[in-house]
C-alpha cells in the first residue's frame, strides 16, 4: 500500500495524464509527419479523437477492428489517410 507522506492517507489508484503532460500529444503534427496532406487533418480529427468511436475504443468498449471499421464507414473516401492513421497511431507519443 502507498501512503500520503503527510497524514498517511492510503493512495488506491493514481491517474496519469498522459496527453501533453507525460507525452507529447499533437494529431496534426503527426499527420505532417505521415505525409497526409493538410486539407484532410480536420476530418481525420473528427475520425480519431473526437469521434464516439474513439472513445469506445480507449475504454475497450470495442475492438480496434471494430473502430477502424466504422471510422472507414464515416470517412470513405480518406481510407489510405485512415489505414495510416490507424497503422502508426502508437508511433505518434514522444516523452
Amino acid at each position: 500500500m502507498i501512503y500520503l507522506n503527510e497524514d498517511k492517507t492510503p493512495i488506491s489508484a493514481v491517474i496519469f495524464d498522459l496527453g501533453n503532460v507525460l507525452l507529447n500529444y499533437d494529431p496534426k503534427l503527426f499527420m505532417k509527419e505521415l505525409g497526409i496532406e493538410a486539407k484532410y487533418y480536420d476530418r481525420l480529427i473528427e475520425v480519431f479523437p473526437k469521434s464516439p468511436e474513439w472513445q469506445d475504443l480507449d475504454q475497450n468498449l470495442i475492438s480496434d477492428d471494430e473502430f477502424l471499421a466504422a471510422a472507414l464507414r464515416k470517412e470513405p473516401t480518406l481510407r489510405h489517410e485512415i489505414n495510416l492513421f490507424h497503422k502508426h497511431w502508437y508511433d505518434h507519443f514522444h516523452a
